[in-house]
């Protein structure tokens, strides 16, 4: 059966059931929306906003049925961070997610974190600083009953913590990350795009 390429889409953040063309800015920086707009579709994102990373240990988790699309953070361990997350549509039908599994903490000044074949980033949970433990929830994604494949495995280069910024690219899921040092290290992200 062939299908066109996946569409990827976030709600207002006011009202998580109505789709919308662009993304309020809800926090105090700069803006970073991204309003491209590929085949088949518009492409939109939602905020997660954490400000002070390293202050408690709550978890970052994607809303029902949307998955990490990309990450900002400026600063230390007390700088702000954003998580980018989104839904993924095929043909039309909004892609389940599954329910997430969380992995092992390790610790984030020598952390490496690939999720499964066919798995995609949902959350992320750190606290303290850079010898902190950091962990990663994944989950799977399916539509129309049958599991969805990830194809085009690949790593960005790596830039610096404190002032990194990465967005997953047209029809691209977030399932990596890695990252060496303090606020000044190096952290590179891994994306795979859906096949579609």
């Amino acid at each position: 059966m062939a299908s066109r390429a996946p569409e990827t889409h976030a709600t207002d953040p006011r009202n998580p059931r109505r789709p919308h063309r662009h993304a309020p800015h809800p926090g105090r920086r700069r803006s970073l929306t991204s309003d491209r707009r590929p085949r088949g579709g518009d492409r939109h994102h939602r905020w997660l906003r954490q400000d002070g990373e390293g202050i408690g240990p709550h978890p970052v988790a994607c809303p029902t049925d949307q998955v990490l699309l990309g990450r900002a953070h400026f600063g230390d361990e007390n700088g702000e961070t954003t998580y980018y997350c989104g839904l993924i549509l095929i043909d039309g039908q909004r892609v389940k997610v599954g329910a997430p599994s969380w992995s092992e903490a390790q610790r984030e000044s020598n952390s490496f974190f690939a999720a499964p074949q066919n798995e995609v980033l949902v959350g992320r949970q750190h606290s303290g600083d850079e010898n902190g433990p950091t962990r990663y929830a994944t989950a799977s994604l399916s539509a129309w009953g049958r599991t969805v494949e990830l194809t085009s495995y690949r790593w960005t280069p790596g830039q610096r913590e404190g002032s990194s910024h990465s967005k997953a690219g047209d029809y691209e899921v977030m399932v990596g990350r890695q990252h060496s040092g303090d606020e000044n290290g190096q952290t590179g992200y891994q994306y795979a795009r859906i096949a579609g």
